[in-house]
């Protein structure tokens, strides 16, 4: 995952001064953020941080940070103004591949941008279907360049 996630983990946040906040709990916000959504993701996000997804057959594997049956969620943390984000086909893939390896391939998915210049901030930002689907494909064929190159067997 190349961007930093947040959810169940202690980790450094840098603020933009240089200075340093070693072991944040981010947890705790997060929890709470999720809890309190009232966007269209509401009632779907119910248990589930930090499930484990693999796919047994296409061999992979990662750490899910929110999910329910019908929903996988994926935290990033920004220092960037929320009010112009967007997701990536970087995002589309790890949401494709995780809902796919806790199989629930219909899942909504979504990338919800915590702020870590305007705490207590956050947006959510549901995936498409054409972007889901369109980011599995990807997710595959990378996956697929991988085996080859690294002469893996599955």
């Amino acid at each position: 995952i190349p961007e930093r996630s947040i959810a169940g983990r202690r980790h450094v946040v840098p603020s933009s001064d240089g200075v340093v906040n070693p072991g944040m709990d981010a947890a705790a916000p997060v929890a709470g953020f999720a809890y309190g959504l009232d966007g269209s993701l509401k009632g779907l996000i119910e248990v589930g941080v930090l499930r484990s997804a693999g796919g047994v057959e296409r061999s992979f594997g990662g750490k899910v940070d929110l999910s329910s049956t019908n929903a996988v969620l994926d935290f990033k943390t920004t220092e960037k103004p929320l009010d112009g984000l967007k997701t990536w086909d970087s995002h589309w893939m790890q949401l494709a591949a995780y809902r796919e390896g806790l199989r629930i391939p219909a899942a909504r998915c979504a990338i919800c941008y915590v702020s870590v210049s305007e705490p207590g901030k956050a947006r959510v930002i549901e995936l498409t279907d054409e972007e889901l689907k369109k980011g599995w494909g990807m997710f595959n064929g990378l996956l697929d360049f991988w085996y080859a190159k690294t002469g893996l067997t599955r």
